[in-house]
């Protein structure tokens, strides 16, 4: 009986060494919305042509679409609406 736990407890480890390897090999799934006005609450002012770069559903940076890299990128064109936190 100790033979089969041994063995069983084996194969749960490699699945989960598996598991764990190809979460951490996943490609980065990346967003990139391009908004025609930003409210940037913070300044109480709002910002055109704005880029809201988002990585593995989290956001990884805002700034000037100009900027934004958008290569491997889905693009989301929000240029003619204005995005409001929250």
């Amino acid at each position: 009986m100790k033979k089969f736990q041994r063995s069983s407890l084996a194969i749960a480890l490699l699945l989960v060494s598996l598991v764990g390897l190809s979460a951490a090999q996943a490609p980065v799934r990346r967003v990139v919305i391009k908004a025609g006005q930003l409210l940037d609450v913070k300044a109480g002012q709002t910002l055109q042509d704005q880029a809201i770069v988002i990585e593995n559903d989290k956001i990884v940076s805002v700034g000037p679409f100009s900027n934004a890299n958008t290569t491997n990128a889905t693009v989301i064109d929000l240029s003619h609406a204005t995005v409001l936190p929250g």
